[in-house]
């Protein structure tokens, strides 16, 4: 029987798709009716716009949280869904589901992602690791990469053969956000929402220590008790941004420590390569730069960077080891 092939990367926030169809990122959200029994209402761009008009029986839920699924059953009815709009099955042909996912996580964690592709109606699901997906878009080897997402972020070393070192940490775009949020609240007696932390972090977010970039917020003035909109510039959150990125850099420093004199000399002259959509905040490579002392390169389209890498592999012989003990 003739195989086709899909790429899910599961994110915290988002799911991209990539099948021959083409690529496709739908939010990581869902809208359920509990009565009589658990029903998909809205998933993604649809949940999102249906937010605001919930009935009394409908509950959002969000199936993963810091990479990890926490509803398998909700991912499923999702993943049902996408499946059906953006790799349906066809006649005689099965299809093959490739899922990258964080290093570290627990034996658990892997088969709850796996189990939810399976009631999603797909049996061949293998697990892939994240980082390992960058392989097809590092020019040297051995390197060090960083690929910063919305709930965890992966910092490792790769070679020719795979994952050196590596670890998975809870500190990236959704740390963020929360920080952004507790610094107007605190400096400014500001309360902003989540979606607008995440416009501020999107649009004026910087580590440049003379950007003064600005732009129209709005939120409740906890003083006078009321909604309004305020000017803020990037240097009113760069607290926040440099908190979770020095912090991001103090980790790459200690995965570092751990290799070998000899490798840690190629990986200091190879440099260090980020991806993920965290990885897009301005001034980012130079203040990995200066706090690391090593060579910092941005990979092309980062955040679409481990599905790409991962397409590439499923076709370039030269890859083919790297499926032979995958699940």
């Amino acid at each position: 029987m003739k195989k086709s092939q899909c790429i899910v990367d599961i994110g915290t926030n988002n799911i991209a798709f990539v099948s021959d169809m083409g690529v496709f990122i739908e939010p990581n959200i869902a809208i359920v009716s509990r009565f009589p029994k658990i029903s998909l209402v809205a998933a993604g761009k649809e949940a999102k716009k249906a937010m605001i008009k919930l009935k009394q029986e409908e509950t959002v839920i969000y199936p993963v949280v810091d990479g990890a699924v926490i509803n398998v059953e909700v991912l499923a009815l999702m993943l049902k869904h996408f499946f059906s709009i953006y790799a349906p099955p066809r006649l005689f042909q099965q299809m093959e589901i490739y899922v990258p996912v964080p290093c570290g996580l627990s034996i658990v964690e892997r088969e709850n992602i796996e189990a939810a592709v399976i009631k999603a109606g797909y049996k061949d699901v293998t697990l892939f690791e994240s980082m390992v997906t960058l392989l097809p878009h590092l020019p040297k080897l051995p390197v060090a990469v960083v690929i910063i997402g919305a709930g965890n972020t992966e910092i490792g070393v790769l070679d020719k053969n795979g994952i050196v070192a590596g670890c998975s940490v809870n500190i990236a775009g959704n740390l963020i956000n929360s920080k952004i949020k507790e610094q107007l609240l605190e400096q400014q007696n500001f309360m902003i929402s989540w979606a607008m932390a995440e416009d501020i972090k999107n649009n004026i977010g910087s580590l440049h220590e003379n950007d003064y970039s600005g732009m129209e917020i709005i939120g409740k003035d906890i003083l006078e008790n009321k909604m309004k909109k305020i000017d803020i510039t990037a240097s009113n959150i760069r607290t926040s941004i440099h908190f979770c990125f020095k912090k991001i850099a103090e980790i790459i420093e200690s995965v570092l420590t751990t290799l070998p004199n000899n490798m840690l000399d190629e990986v200091t002259k190879n440099g260090v390569y980020i991806a993920g959509g965290g990885s897009k905040i301005n001034g980012l490579t130079n203040f990995f730069s200066n706090y690391l002392k090593l060579p910092i390169y941005t990979i092309d389209n980062p955040e679409y960077a481990e599905v790409f890498g991962l397409s590439k592999m499923l076709v370039e012989p030269k890859y083919k080891k790297f499926f032979a003990n995958t699940r």
